[in-house]
């Protein structure tokens, strides 16, 4: 049954369906694809979602945007360091996909700081605030002690 003409969509309005011309698109229409209301489970609040990260983490989104949104080229020397601590956490934390939304950057740069932290883990070094450069050794040593 095509709803191109008057009668029919007046028909299936009255009827309680919804319709909607091919030509002119839900845009024109008023139509959206959306299922339903959310429950309130559903529904995240990004930017209660930043605020709480940023009072649990050591770093700021506007941090991990400036080390990790930039526009190609090599990360400057004074941020290294910091990117490589900020990497750390990203491998601890896990849920790359919500972290990526919360921090504004691709979900592939995350996967790829967490491959650095990763890769710097199992090379044998870790690099602490306090402790400086640590080798596997030296912290097995440690732990012992």
């Amino acid at each position: 049954m095509h709803n191109d003409s008057p009668d029919t969509a007046g028909f299936l309005q009255e009827g309680g369906w919804n319709t909607q011309h091919t030509s002119w698109g839900r845009e024109q229409t008023g139509m959206s694809a959306h299922r339903g209301v959310l429950h309130p489970d559903e529904y995240v609040d990004w930017e209660e979602a930043r605020r709480l990260f940023e009072q649990l983490s050591s770093f700021t989104v506007a941090e991990a945007q400036e080390i990790y949104n930039r526009n190609g080229g090599p990360v400057p020397a004074q941020l290294r360091k910091r990117r490589d601590e900020i990497d750390r956490q990203i491998l601890e934390m896990g849920n790359l996909e919500y972290l990526a939304e919360i921090l504004g950057v691709s979900q592939s740069t995350l996967e790829r700081a967490a491959r650095r932290a990763r890769l710097a883990l199992t090379d044998g070094l870790l690099t602490t605030k306090d402790e400086g450069v640590m080798t596997t050794p030296d912290m097995e040593r440690a732990r012992t002690a």
